[in-house]
């Protein structure tokens, strides 16, 4: 077998919004220009027009401009979607819920959303919980990745079904040269079959509690509770009322994780009366090799 020395790494970033709708996907190739990308064939024509970002970094891994380039290639394009279809406003608010991952909690990645995408609201997944409150951990990567390995494994079964017919020793191509042009073909096939599945997906989104945000009493609850928790400032004029505005306390949200979700907490009031059909997104950076 030729190529099993070959690094093959590749950073797939699936999203998905609570409706069930599974977002385009990006996909970072390892290299520093974009002859890392595979060549245009159907494949990759596919994947672009169904507005896929095809992206690279010198690690594989998200960076500060992949993380950029989803906003502006995957993420608003779905938000003004979404407006188009439902008739909403043009400054229709989103929640946007992703993971720890150093760049998305970098103070120059959030400051760049708030001067960028003001309508774009992050809220992050605690550190060790996407297993649990992230719906690309909890329902799509399974049967994502099972439809990639099927494609795959159809791949190798019929290189190898070829070379026993023409020859007596079989050699199977695995260099990533080989494999790139295929990729995008497998890929999004692998989207396609979770794409269909939109009832699973808001399986999912339920599982991890996230359905009950669209409900006007959990909402309410949910607004009491953090009021009375430690990130609120202690202020004895601070009544527990859901009509009270909270939006203009003073928080410094520069000095910690705490902080972060400190200032996204004070928006949540506005955001549960903004329309019931207001779209969260969901996205998990794939598993990064340290």
């Amino acid at each position: 077998m030729h190529g099993l020395e070959d690094k093959r790494q590749v950073t797939v970033v699936v999203s998905s919004a609570a409706t069930g709708e599974v977002l385009p996907f990006q996909v970072i190739f390892q290299g520093l220009t974009s002859r890392a990308l595979p060549p245009l064939n159907d494949g990759k024509r596919e994947c672009v027009d169904c507005g896929w970002d095809l992206t690279f970094s010198h690690n594989h891994w998200s960076t500060m401009e992949t993380c950029k380039n989803f906003v502006k290639t995957i993420l608003s394009s779905y938000l003004r979607l979404q407006i188009t279809l439902l008739g909403l406003s043009k400054t229709q608010e989103m929640i946007w819920l992703i993971d720890c991952w150093s760049v998305h909690i970098s103070k120059e990645f959030r400051d760049w959303m708030k001067a960028n995408y003001p309508h774009i609201h992050v809220l992050y997944i605690p550190a060790n919980c996407t297993s649990i409150y992230q719906p690309a951990d909890v329902i799509l990567q399974r049967p994502f990745k099972h439809a990639f390995r099927q494609e795959f494994n159809k791949y190798t079964m019929s290189m190898i079904a070829n070379e026993i017919e023409t020859n007596s020793n079989i050699k199977v191509d695995f260099k990533m040269s080989t494999l790139k042009p295929l990729l995008c073909s497998w890929l999004f096939t692998s989207w396609l079959s979770i794409c269909n599945k939109q009832e699973m997906v808001k399986v999912g989104w339920s599982k991890c509690g996230l359905l009950r945000s669209f409900d006007p009493e959990f909402q309410k609850d949910a607004i009491i509770q953090n009021m009375k928790t430690h990130l609120f400032k202690e202020d004895t004029n601070i009544q527990v009322d859901t009509s009270k505005n909270i939006e203009d306390e003073d928080i410094d949200v520069e000095e910690s994780l705490e902080a972060i979700i400190e200032d996204t907490l004070s928006r949540v009031q506005k955001l549960s009366t903004s329309h019931g059909t207001a779209s969260m997104a969901s996205i998990r950076g794939m598993a990064r090799k340290k």
